[in-house]
């Protein structure tokens, strides 16, 4: 796995990430063009394209733009308060997420494994699996990510692998609460379109883990030293 996501980093995610970086706007010609489609493979294919009409028709793109440009053109662009470039810094992050579903595949029990919280991840599988309702897919989540993060053991160690000042400027990026008011938006334009009885998921709840420093709490100061150091290169 980890050397799989190598490979796409080098040839595929970090170029995409640096074009996005320099033209953010491809952003709006993509989904501008999904938006005028005329539907020439549906023809071509005798599909009926009466779905990705509707589907198209519901999506708040304005709101889905602004969203797209702040994961993809805004969050991990320039350079870290560190002098780190971010694009890197994006390619270490996930590098470390690799060797993290590496090592819970492989069964070893050790910080950057999710065999230490394998009973909140079995429970985030489930909450996916036997879909029951949006609050307890909230919860499951929050309780892993929890586990992962925060743990008093393996947070230093986990924060070394995940988080930086690059990862702190992304999260701050993406956690604006126009961000996040454009997200609730987008995501409520789609939510019809996955199930009519579902509740809306609670974003700014879901938000919380975008602020490791809040949601580890007072006991876990790794992140604060982390935020401390980045706002100390800052100044």
């Amino acid at each position: 796995m980890q050397e799989a996501m190598e490979v796409s980093m080098d040839w595929v995610l970090k170029p995409f990430l640096r074009t996005m970086c320099q033209c953010p706007k491809l952003i709006d010609v993509s989904m501008t063009c999904i938006q005028k489609y005329d539907g020439m493979y549906f023809e071509m294919a005798e599909i009926n394209r009466e779905m990705f009409d509707e589907v198209v028709s519901n999506i708040d793109w304005r709101s889905l733009k602004k969203v797209a440009k702040a994961f993809l053109a805004e969050s991990w662009c320039g350079v870290g308060a560190d002098g780190a470039d971010c694009v890197e810094e994006m390619a270490r992050t996930y590098q470390g997420m690799a060797l993290f579903v590496d090592n819970t595949m492989a069964g070893e029990d050790v910080c950057m494994s999710g065999v230490r919280f394998a009973g909140k991840m079995t429970r985030y599988m489930q909450a996916i699996t036997d879909f029951t309702s949006m609050d307890n897919f909230v919860d499951a989540y929050l309780d892993m990510e929890k586990a992962a993060m925060c743990d008093s053991e393996c947070a230093e160690e986990v924060a070394r692998g995940f988080y930086s000042c690059c990862a702190k400027s992304a999260m701050e990026t993406v956690s604006k609460k126009s961000n996040q008011k454009a997200l609730i938006r987008a995501v409520k334009s789609i939510m019809p379109l996955i199930s009519e009885d579902q509740a809306m998921p609670n974003i700014k709840k879901l938000m919380k883990v975008m602020n490791p420093e809040k949601f580890c709490g007072k006991k876990i100061d790794v992140y604060k030293r982390m935020n401390d150091e980045c706002e100390a290169m800052e100044a």
